[in-house]
């Protein structure tokens, strides 16, 4: 599982936000972004929250379940925290 804290979360948006390219109408099905990603979730993650930053929103059943699965893939990998909340309860 990934670990990022929330801005670092928000500065990786920002930063896909201003690249060029941007997927537009692509949603890959889940067997598409198994091939491409391997068992690399980990580090395909900004790959995914591109998929999710950069495209229009789904409008077919197939573009929603794509959208759901990455969704999905984002939830059981990444971890966002907030480092003071942590600290507090760490004692750190």
């Amino acid at each position: 599982m990934k670990r990022m804290t929330f801005d670092e979360f928000d500065e990786l948006v920002d930063r896909l936000k201003k690249n060029t390219y941007e997927c537009d109408d692509w949603w890959p099905s889940p067997e598409e972004l198994n091939e491409k990603m391997g068992n690399e979730i980990n580090a395909n993650i900004p790959f995914l929250v591109w998929i999710l930053e950069t495209n229009n929103p789904p409008e077919t059943t197939a573009e929603k379940e794509s959208q759901r699965y990455i969704n999905k893939l984002l939830r059981d990998n990444l971890k966002l925290y907030d480092p003071n909340e942590e600290n507090e309860r760490t004692g750190k």
